[in-house]
C-alpha cells in the first residue's frame, strides 16, 4: 500500500458514526443521510484514503456498502484487534472519538487488507443469519420466562410464542440452505467447514456469513480475524 494513503478511523454504533481523519474528528448519525455526509467529507481529502472500522453486528453495513460503491478502500476488523492494539499502547481511555483515533492508528501501523465487497448471495446469507440469531436469542428469553412463570395462562402464551419462533427459525434455516446452495463457492466453503468435527451445517453457514474471508486468508490471518492471534 502507498505510504501516501491516509487511514480514516470510524467508530460505528447503532446511532452514530465517529470519524477521525488526520487531525479532524467529526460525527454523523448512522443513517443513509449521515453516511452520505461522512463520505462527502472523506472524499474532500486530496489523497487516497483507507477506512478502518469494526464489525459491529450489522450496524456498519450501510457505511461499508457506501464505501464500496464509491471505490473507497475499507477494512472491517475484529473489535478485539483494536482493543488489544490500544492496550499495547497503554491507551485505556475509551470514548467514541478516542476509539476512532485508535482505529486510524491501527490502520497506519498494521496496514490491514481491504475487505472485499460481498457477493449478493453472501450478503443475503449474512442478513438471514443475523435474523436467525435474533430469533434464537428471543426464543431463549421466552424459555427462561417459561421456567419462571407460574400462571397457567401466561405459560400457555409463552409456549405459543416459542412454537411460533420455532417455525420462523425453521423457515430462516431453509432459506439459509437454499441461499448457500445457489452459490457454488459459498456451498463449497460451507461444506468444507461442516467437515470439521463439532461443527454442523448451521454453524458452518453462520461462520460463512460472519467471516466471509474464511478460505481466502492465510492461517495466521484467519486466526487474527477470529481474534485468536490479535498480534
Amino acid at each position: 500500500m502507498s505510504p501516501d494513503v491516509v487511514h480514516v478511523g470510524i467508530d460505528v454504533s447503532s446511532q452514530s458514526l465517529d470519524a477521525h481523519l488526520l487531525a479532524d474528528a467529526f460525527r454523523e448519525p448512522n443513517t443513509a443521510t449521515g453516511v452520505r455526509k461522512l463520505l462527502k467529507r472523506i472524499t474532500r481529502h486530496a489523497g487516497s484514503v483507507h477506512v478502518i472500522c469494526e464489525a459491529t453486528g450489522g450496524y456498519e453495513r450501510t457505511l461499508v456498502a457506501a464505501l464500496h460503491a464509491q471505490n473507497i478502500s475499507v477494512s472491517v476488523i475484529n473489535p478485539r484487534l483494536a482493543r488489544d492494539f490500544a492496550r499495547a499502547q497503554n491507551r485505556l481511555a475509551k470514548t467514541d472519538c478516542i476509539d476512532a483515533a485508535v482505529l486510524a492508528d491501527y490502520g497506519r501501523a498494521m496496514r490491514p487488507a481491504p475487505t472485499a465487497p460481498p457477493e449478493a448471495s453472501a450478503q443475503r446469507l449474512a442478513q438471514l443469519v443475523s435474523q436467525r440469531d435474533s430469533l434464537v436469542e428471543e426464543r431463549a428469553r421466552h424459555k427462561t420466562r417459561l421456567r419462571q412463570a407460574s400462571d397457567v395462562w401466561l405459560r400457555n402464551q409463552i409456549k405459543r410464542l416459542i412454537a411460533n419462533l420455532d417455525a420462523e427459525i425453521i423457515k430462516l434455516e431453509t432459506l439459509m440452505r437454499k441461499t448457500a446452495a445457489a452459490n457454488a463457492e459459498l456451498a463449497g466453503k460451507a461444506a468444507r467447514i461442516d467437515e470439521v468435527a463439532g461443527i454442523d451445517w448451521r454453524s458452518a453457514l453462520c461462520l460463512c456469513a460472519h467471516m466471509p474471508e474464511l478460505g481466502s486468508l492465510k492461517r495466521t490471518q484467519a486466526a487474527a480475524l477470529a481474534g485468536l492471534a490479535p498480534f
